[in-house]
């Protein structure tokens, strides 16, 4: 409190203001939940500004009534990569923490379908940390134009996979925003999302974005036929 009583304004961002996507379940999750919930609101009632990145976060939760907040869309950062990958191959790209909310698990499943529709050349980069499932990992070990690199890279490293790429893939099963989906629209990169939380704002940033719901092979893989029908 010494820094309200001096004047400055202190604001608190809410990333997620609901339990981040598939994390902390159960009745331990519930504890968490109540209590992050109760610490905020008592210190919101005493002058602290909660910012959400979209007011549909907190639509119809208990956060929604909360007196002391600002709503201030994810950043868009200023882009600081130049496009150097020459190649006629199409990328499509997974980026970022590898989470099972994530569906890499579909995306996978429809890639290696979309080969009985195409001939034309494409590829899939899947960059990120995170735990894959041993089905999952046999399947992308399999197939030559699947690329893993399931390990930490720096954020100028990311920044260039995702500018160098054509089109970035976000299958996720349920969110609530996509830090690495703001990011392709920096760079322009078109996306291919599932319709979830506020993901679906990406695709009115480029006119080869596609939509599709989540949780569904044949949906995404519709989709990447739709994409690659813009494209080729």
């Amino acid at each position: 409190m010494v820094f309200l009583n001096s004047g400055i304004r202190l604001v608190t961002t809410i990333h997620d203001p609901i339990i981040h996507e598939g994390q902390f379940k159960g009745v331990f999750g519930k504890i968490i939940s109540k209590s992050n919930y109760w610490i905020l609101k008592t210190l919101n009632r005493k002058g602290l500004v909660l910012h959400f990145h979209d007011r549909k976060l907190v639509k119809n939760t208990q956060w929604e009534a909360l007196g002391n907040v600002e709503f201030i869309p994810h950043p868009i950062p200023v882009p600081i990569c130049v496009k150097q990958r020459k190649s006629k191959i199409i990328r499509f790209i997974f980026a970022g923490r590898i989470e099972p909310y994530k569906g890499l698990d579909v995306l996978v499943d429809a890639f290696v379908k979309l080969k009985k529709y195409f001939s034309y050349p494409y590829e899939l980069l899947i960059v990120g940390r995170g735990n894959i499932e041993e089905r999952v990992l046999n399947v992308i070990h399999g197939e030559v134009n699947i690329e893993l690199i399931n390990e930490f890279v720096s954020d100028q490293e990311l920044h260039q996979y995702i500018v160098d790429s054509d089109v970035m893939v976000l299958p996720y099963k349920n969110a609530t925003s996509s830090g690495v989906g703001a990011l392709a629209v920096a760079y322009n990169v078109p996306v291919i999302t599932t319709k979830v939380g506020t993901l679906t704002s990406l695709l009115d940033y480029h006119t080869n974005s596609v939509g599709c719901e989540a949780s569904c092979v044949e949906s995404l893989l519709i989709a990447m036929k739709k994409y690659l029908c813009r494209v080729r």
